[in-house]
């Protein structure tokens, strides 16, 4: 279930809305695959319980989900944080700025006599 109207939704960039589908494509898929294993466990133990056929439904349609889950969950965030690590290690590489380049060009303005007072400070309050 998604936590935004369709409103906010259809407002959201598009890799965005993407991403979210995906996931909840996800969700749906894990559900799938417990309640069919599920059953399939059932049949299997029912009827043969000697020979756990069940199993190989079970590894192949696992694997697949467990390789979406890499691509939606581990390897988005794994590649942030390689990302954050480089550009790290490429602004420890850049040599550091000359103090001549943060000088401004400011013109130089003489010192102004200081204003004469026109008031009394005896009649201040």
């Amino acid at each position: 279930m998604s936590t935004y109207s369709s409103e906010e939704f259809q407002q959201l960039p598009a890799d965005v809305r993407k991403k979210i589908k995906a996931k909840q494509k996800f969700r749906r898929e894990l559900g799938s695959f417990i309640l069919v294993n599920t059953f399939l466990f059932l049949i299997n133990i029912t009827t043969n319980p000697y020979s756990l056929w069940f199993i190989y439904p079970l590894l192949g349609w696992g694997l697949g989900l467990g390789i979406k889950y890499y691509k939606l969950f581990l390897l988005p965030a794994y590649e942030e944080k390689e990302l954050a690590k480089e550009l790290y290690r490429y602004k420890q590489q850049l040599p550091p700025p000359k103090t001549e380049d943060y000088k401004l060009d400011l013109p130089n303005i003489e010192k102004q006599k200081t204003p004469q007072k026109n008031w009394n400070d005896s009649e201040l309050v």
